[in-house]
């Protein structure tokens, strides 16, 4: 008794009922919001922001904070997407190269908060800029990392380059 008494005066509780006062005057506007194909929708949706709350949780438990993650996974899906477009829709090296890039960047926090002892939200914010920058730059001048593509990068549809059919690779802005 003395937990309900807890919870329906804690902020949680007045937040539970904005939320459900909130999806009944949406339903009740538009009739199709508490359907079940839209619940599935959101579910889907909020997945990714899901499984990246549950990796923050992991590590405020161990007592550190992270504040790189949303930039690790920015780069990660950035490069999965670049990855799928140039083979083809290759799912499974688009996931692994995900991982792959995800924990190196990882380590890379890892190592700088091990070895030069630094707080770990001074180094997850500084890399998370780092990396950011780093994307933002290979999205805003493509033509500054063609090199990395290959010689048939940027090139039109169809176009014949060194005896090969180019493919269209558009830069997928994050």
């Amino acid at each position: 008794k003395r937990m309900r008494t807890l919870f329906l005066r804690s902020h949680e509780a007045t937040l539970l009922v904005i939320v459900v006062v909130f999806a009944v005057v949406v339903n009740a506007v538009s009739g199709a919001f508490l359907t079940s194909e839209n619940l599935l929708d959101i579910l889907k949706s909020s997945s990714i922001m899901a499984t990246m709350a549950i990796g923050v949780f992991v590590v405020m438990l161990s007592g550190g904070i992270d504040l790189s993650f949303p930039a690790i996974a920015t780069v990660s899906m950035y490069v999965s997407v670049r990855l799928l477009l140039l083979f083809q829709g290759n799912l499974p090296l688009a996931f692994l190269f995900a991982g792959v890039l995800g924990a190196a960047m990882g380590c890379i926090n890892a190592f700088l908060i091990y070895r030069f002892r630094i707080p770990t939200m001074i180094v997850t914010l500084g890399t998370a800029s780092i990396f950011l920058t780093f994307e933002l730059l290979r999205a805003l001048y493509p033509a500054a990392f063609d090199a990395l593509d290959g010689p048939k990068a940027g090139c039109p549809p169809g176009a014949d380059v060194g005896g090969q059919r180019a493919r269209w690779r558009p830069a997928v802005a994050a």
